[in-house]
């Protein structure tokens, strides 16, 4: 469990539904491929790989981080 997801949850009052992965809760997730300490270089230097909003893939790139 990410301790800063749950912390925002838990301030918004949402937390039984919110601030964890995991069945039943509410969930935007992105999914990076290749090097998320290069962007600080280079923001090239990763795709976003996957999206999922409310439960459904918005986006797939199945080559990303390849």
């Amino acid at each position: 469990r990410g301790a800063s997801a749950m912390g925002g949850a838990r301030a918004d009052f949402c937390d039984d539904r919110r601030g964890a992965l995991k069945p039943g809760y509410d969930a935007d997730v992105v999914l990076f491929g290749g090097d998320l300490q290069g962007l600080v270089h280079d923001v090239s230097a990763t795709t976003i790989a996957l999206t999922v909003c409310a439960g459904r893939i918005t986006h797939w790139d199945r080559d990303a981080g390849s």
